[in-house]
This record gives structure tokens, sequence and C-alpha cells, in this order.
């Protein structure tokens, strides 16, 4: 097999991270196919062309307020004593005629503003006796009026194109009457463990045998509503069984992750399947830890991942690369995911010239709210208590060497950095 350019030799300087973004971007092919849904079904799905807004938001003037109308002809004093005309609550406008100097109408929040009122006095600075009420402050021309159309006008674009929709969009769709709507369908993935010593749950272990953990972890990941997962039998260290294995994937999956095989030893098949499948593939040692070697390659239109075995390796990989290469398979950009900074609480040794990933918890904050991390556990790609105990990845680039108490340093929430 010829050696990809992307693909160093053992004596070559492992590749930076941002490598393995481009080896992805050259491969990628944006899924065909969209679906109609309810809205209530569109949440955690691509929208894949712009959607623009048909009605104006909001539709019609009202009252930001419970107060009181006011006319523009007793706007110009900040003391005045009004007669009370009739109510007006949402969903329910005023009925009576145009008001006029020294009228007023009590309006409720969200009531639509009746003809001739130009300001709202808020209730609680206003005397109620009977039918009269008395206005204390002074006000402009629209105050407490929220305006039709002053959040987003009619014909303006309220979602993108390629957006992962979620609660935020779902509101805004529906604001506008929006009851269904057209979503990318969802993005095939299939999911494959490899090893001769890896095993389900469901036997028995041997000596030196242990269970599966990237395919119920990675599973897990998986469970989106944008894609279509499924777990592929696992497949022993056999170079004919993986390549049956992958040709097969090839024909019914958008995306294969694979866990296993990549480290190019000798027992390590996975590019040569991937070859012998009829797809072409990079092997790319990344300056990274934990995580080293992953595959990246494609069979006919089926985007294949190899990420290592080890599980907080398989975890890093997966994180950094298989997720945003399913979103961009799915029509979003292929980003890599960024964190936020935080300040270290005690000295991390780390050697010069490889990314870190490590698994930390927030152990404080600052006077100015930036949270205060600390590293938990000693190392290891295959230590999994740690990971259970964190709350997300530090990183620490690959041009830091020991990094000192009280530095700002990334780190990615598992909750927040690595989505969407």
């Amino acid at each position: 097999m010829l050696r990809s350019p992307l693909s160093p030799s053992p004596n070559e300087e492992p590749l930076p991270l941002e490598r393995a973004y481009d080896a992805i971007r050259r491969v990628i092919q944006v899924v065909d196919g969209t679906e109609t849904v309810p809205l209530s079904a569109a949440a955690d799905r691509v929208i894949p062309v712009a959607i623009r807004s048909r009605l104006a938001l909001p539709p019609f003037d009202h009252s930001a307020v419970d107060g009181y109308g006011i006319t523009v002809d007793d706007l110009p004093t900040s003391e005045r004593r009004l007669t009370i005309m009739g109510r007006a609550v949402a969903g329910s406008a005023f009925k009576g005629p145009a008001v006029t100097g020294g009228q007023s109408v009590y309006l409720a929040t969200g009531a639509p503003v009746p003809d001739g009122i130009v300001a709202i006095a808020m209730h609680e600075k206003t005397t109620l006796s009977g039918s009269v009420v008395d206005i204390h402050d002074g006000y402009v021309e629209g105050d407490n009026i929220r305006r039709a159309g002053e959040d987003v006008s009619m014909g303006a674009e309220i979602v993108s194109a390629n957006t992962l929709s979620d609660y935020r969009h779902i509101a805004i769709l529906a604001s506008t009457g929006i009851g269904e709507i057209a979503v990318r369908r969802r993005i095939r993935v299939g999911l494959v463990s490899t090893g001769d010593e890896v095993r389900p749950q469901s036997v028995e272990l041997l000596p030196g045998e242990i269970y599966d953990v990237n395919g119920p972890m990675l599973g897990a990941l998986l469970d989106r509503a944008f894609i279509e997962s499924s777990r592929l039998d696992h497949v022993a260290d056999d170079k004919s069984r993986l390549t049956e294995a992958i040709g097969q994937a090839a024909s019914d999956f958008d995306v294969l992750v694979s866990t296993g095989g990549a480290a190019g030893s000798d027992t390590d098949h996975i590019q040569a399947a991937i070859t012998g499948a009829g797809g072409r593939s990079t092997h790319l040692r990344l300056a990274l830890r934990p995580g080293k070697p992953i595959i990246v390659g494609r069979v006919s239109r089926c985007l294949v991942l190899g990420l290592p075995g080890n599980p907080l390796a398989a975890l890093a990989n997966f994180l950094l690369f298989a997720r945003p290469a399913i979103l961009a398979t799915a029509g979003m950009p292929l980003l890599r995911p960024r964190g936020q900074w935080v300040i270290t609480a005690h000295d991390l040794p780390h050697k010069q010239g490889r990314s870190e990933f490590a698994p930390a918890r927030i152990v404080d904050h600052t006077a100015d709210g930036r949270a205060i991390i600390e590293k938990v556990g000693r190392g290891g790609s295959a230590r999994l208590r740690p990971l259970v105990q964190s709350e997300g990845f530090i990183e620490i680039d690959a041009e830091l060497g020991d990094v000192p108490a009280g530095r700002p340093i990334q780190f990615h929430p598992f909750n927040a950095s690595f989505g969407p």
C-alpha cells in the first residue's frame, strides 16, 4: 500500500490535531434527502434551508406592562388625572372608540394597544380611585409599548440553513405559526468494536478478556434525534472478517465508527480492511494524548473513522473528530471543539510536543467568576473512574510544557463544549 502524504513514517514527528480535520474535510459528503416532521418532533434535527418569518413578531402593538394608556394630548405633564373608559387583556382587545385626551384604558401585559394610546403608565406608579386614575410620572411616546415587528420583521430569516435545532429554534418557529418543517434525513451511523479480547456484557469473561466499553459508551453518545445509529456485531482482529464487515457497512451507513485496530501493529487491520472493501484511507499519528493513532477513510459513500481501542482514548477521539464529522455529514460546518478558559488549581506536568486531554473537575471559582479546575486521576487511557469523577476534559496545548498553578487553560465541559 502506498503511504498517504498525511501518514507519517515511524521516524516522522506526530501530526498536529488540525491535520485530522484536514483529512476528514477532504472525504466528507453531505447526505441527500429530507423529510417533513411536526414541529414537536423537530428538536435535534438539522434544518437544511433557511426559514423566513411569515409574519411580524410581535404581530401587533401590545402593552409591555400592566398599566394605563396615555394619549398624545396627555403626555406633556407629569401629573394628570384620566377617566378610565374600559380595559383590555391579552387575547381581548378594547372594544370602545379611539381614546382621546383626558381618557385612559387599563391594559394588562400583552393586551393590544387601542387606537389613540401612545404610551402606557405602569400600574405601580399610579393611584386608582374608582373610574379615575392619577398618573404621577412623566412619559414619552412609545413608553412600555412593544411595537409590531420590533423583534422580527415579516420575511426576516429566523433560522439559518444547516442549523441543528433546539428549544430556541422551536420557540421562534412556533411563534410564527409553523406547525411542521422539512429536516434533513437522519444520519445513519454504524458503530463496531473490534479486538480478540473484547466480549459483550452477556457472557462470563475468561482470563485475558475484557467487556466491551466503547460500544455502549459511544452508542450512548450517538443517541440523538438527528442520528439513526446501529451497533454492529463485535469483530475479532481478523482482516478478512473486518473487510467483510466494513464492505457491508458501506452499503448500509453514512458513517462507520470503529474502535480498536487503528494503531498500525501486525494485529491491527482496520486500514487494510478499508482497502480490501474497495475504499481509501489515511493513517494519522497525531500529537495527541490519549489516542495518538486514528484512521480516516471512505468506502463508497460511507465515511469510516477508526478510533483507538482504549476507552478514554476512544472517547476523546470521538468527541474531537467523530462527532464533528457526523455533524458535517449532516451539512453543518466541520469545526474543532473549543473549550472555555479556566484557571488551574495545581501545577500540571506536561511534555511539550503533544496536545493532552485529561479528565478534570471544577473545585472553586475566582472572585470574577472564572472556574478553578483540577485534574482527576493519574492518566492512562484505560482508566474509567476518573472519567466518572470529572466534569470535562482540560486541554493542554502541544506548545506548552509544564503548566503552573493559576495559569489560564482551556476546559471542555462534557455538557457544553462537546455539543451540539
